[in-house]
């Protein structure tokens, strides 16, 4: 369709063009290939907008990097010191735990020494007690037989005393305390069983059959 235009038009121009008056040239490039005129795309200023260089450089750039390797470096310690600081509370619990359970086991083994303490307080005064009163039996025992001991030497002399006045009624001298003394020392005998002290005449002396039996003065 273009064609057949344009070969239209170039007749137009070639049948009209002898007469110069009346009709206007045609355009040169259709004569002069070397005269084309400029196409519209090359002659139509450039709008695209170039974009502006960058600002940064090599510097900026080494720059950025070494602050983002410090920054890593940074997380890395903030990272190496939280792991620290947990250990250490990791530590500080578990020496804080030992401690209170050392503490907890001191307090119980106080606990058990103060119970021990009182409970052998307790026996101590429950021995001292049973001590007392064994010992104020001992004293009453020992103050019984004392007693006995004096009722019956009182007994005895006053034996002794009322056979003395016999004699001294009868006109009969007395054997005196001396001869009686020795008279004990050469013919009693002194036996020791156990916790009691026995006085016997051995043998057959004529004394022997007017020795009186103690028990018969109780």
């Amino acid at each position: 369709m273009i064609r057949q235009l344009s070969k239209i038009r170039i007749r137009l121009y070639s049948t009209i063009g002898n007469d110069s008056s009346n009709v206007s040239k045609p355009p040169t490039f259709f004569h002069n290939e070397s005269n084309l005129p400029a196409k519209i795309e090359t002659t139509k200023p450039s709008t695209s907008i170039i974009p502006p260089k960058p600002i940064f450089n090599n510097d900026n750039n080494d720059n950025n990097d070494n602050n983002n390797d410090n920054n890593n470096k940074d997380t890395k310690i903030n990272y190496f010191d939280s792991y620290k600081e947990f250990c250490k509370g990791i530590a500080y619990l578990g020496i804080g735990t030992s401690i209170l359970y050392l503490i907890l086991e001191q307090h119980e083994r106080v606990e058990e020494s103060e119970r021990k303490m009182t409970l052998m307080r307790k026996k101590q005064r429950e021995i001292a007690n049973q001590m007392a009163t064994y010992k104020s039996k001992l004293n009453k025992i020992a103050i019984d037989n004392g007693k006995n001991n004096v009722i019956l030497q009182g007994k005895l002399q006053m034996h002794i005393a009322l056979l003395r006045k016999q004699l001294h009624d009868n006109n009969i001298d007395p054997i005196s305390i001396d001869e009686a003394i020795r008279q004990f020392e050469e013919n009693v005998k002194i036996d020791i069983v156990s916790n009691k002290v026995e006085l016997w005449i051995p043998g057959e002396s004529e004394v022997k059959k007017y020795v009186p039996d103690t028990h018969e003065y109780k």
